[in-house]
């Protein structure tokens, strides 16, 4: 008995690049195959970042409110100086404009925009 699959693209990597793609293509129904090397995602993070035009991306892929709900806004940051430790808000606020509506990057572990955000999309072939 042969399987056959009809597949126009194959993408090489579930890291944030490859997965984002493979949204983008099932929204658009187009036939792909996502393979890594790796058998289950990456549970550390190689980046905890999600900048604002990052997040114009993820609205437009239809996942933005499940990346918010996983994440946060950066933490205060403590500086120390001479007369002791001063916290200080990392990221400015700014109001949003419809030029850039999002103002605030996102504090989101890698792992956690895979996983909750975006693999719910996708099925990854692994070794």
């Amino acid at each position: 008995m042969s399987h056959t699959t009809d597949t126009d693209v194959i993408i090489c990597g579930t890291g944030a690049a490859g997965l984002t793609l493979a949204v983008d293509l099932a929204r658009r129904n187009v036939a792909f195959l996502l393979i890594d090397k790796a058998p289950q995602p990456f549970v550390g993070s190689r980046g905890k970042g999600i900048q604002p035009r990052s997040q114009e991306v993820f609205e437009d892929l239809g996942v933005i409110d499940r990346i918010v709900a996983s994440g946060g806004e950066y933490p205060v940051q403590r500086i120390y100086t001479d007369d002791g430790p001063i916290d200080q808000v990392a990221v400015e606020m700014s109001d949003p404009t419809p030029e850039e509506p999002y103002q605030i990057p996102l504090l989101v572990p890698q792992v956690k925009v895979m996983t909750s955000a975006m693999s719910s999309a996708v099925t990854v072939a692994t070794p």
